[in-house]
Order: structure tokens, then C-alpha cells, then sequence
């Protein structure tokens, strides 16, 4: 009745060994972000070769990285949602229709996420366990 709270037992793991919950999430969301990158990277080296995929994706990241840069100056500024920020020069109807684009954007480069683990997945079942796993149902999965 009433009294100290029983101390939480561990499996005889010392206290400097664990990691919190916050961790080990940042953890598996890299793991998450990563591993399709990877994948993307080798397809995009396999289509165009090393030295021109290269040159493609310092200039694609450059062009995104000045994108980003001004769009947080700006942010950091006039202290406004991305929301916010785009209501201004499209208006109402406008802020909708970028939305959307940017929501479908979003939608889509997470298919193509599901997809590459779906892709990823399969080939490993059938290198493993020599089945011809569906590609689809991977992705579904994923």
C-alpha cells in the first residue's frame, strides 16, 4: 500500500548498455530513409553509368539545396507554415492546387519507396528460400 515504486527490472543488462526509446527510433527511420536511397542510387549508377550519375546527383542535390535554403530563409523570417507562405502568392484556390501537388509528390515518392523495399524483399526470399516471391505482394507488404 502506497510506499516507493518497485524498480523496474532489466534482463541483467547494465544501465549504460541501453538505449532510450528516441534512439533507437531515429535509428530505424534512418535505416528506413537510407536503404531506398541506396537502392535509387545504384539504379540511377546502373542507368547512366558512374561518371554521369554522378554529375547527375551533385546537380540534382545542388538545385534541391538552394530550393531548401530559401525556402527556410524565408521561413525563418516571416515565422509562417509552408502552408502560409504559398497562400500568399497563389491565393486561396492556388495554395489548394500546390498542396495537392505537393501531397501526390509525396504519395508517389512513397510508392516508389514500397516498391524498391518490395523489390528488395523479394529478391532476398528468393535467394534465401529459393521461392519466387511476387513482387507485388512484397511491395503490399512493405
Amino acid at each position: 500500500m502506497g510506499g516507493a515504486a518497485k524498480p523496474v527490472q532489466t534482463t541483467g543488462i547494465a544501465s549504460d548498455q541501453l538505449v532510450n526509446g528516441l534512439q533507437l527510433s531515429l535509428v530505424i527511420v534512418g535505416v528506413a530513409i537510407t536503404i531506398p536511397a541506396l537502392l535509387v542510387g545504384g539504379e540511377v549508377v546502373a542507368g547512366l553509368g558512374l561518371t554521369r550519375a554522378a554529375i547527375a546527383v551533385t546537380l540534382g542535390s545542388a538545385a534541391v539545396a538552394v530550393i531548401a535554403a530559401l525556402t527556410m530563409s524565408l521561413a525563418a523570417k516571416i515565422r509562417r507554415s509552408t502552408y502560409e507562405i504559398i497562400r500568399g502568392p497563389f491565393g486561396a484556390q492556388g495554395c489548394r492546387l500546390v498542396t495537392l501537388v505537393m501531397a501526390t509528390s509525396l504519395l508517389g515518392w512513397f510508392g516508389v519507396t514500397a516498391q524498391l523495399f518490395g523489390q528488395a524483399l523479394a529478391g532476398a526470399i528468393e535467394q534465401v528460400a529459393n521461392v519466387s516471391a511476387p513482387r507485388w505482394a512484397m511491395t503490399l507488404v512493405g
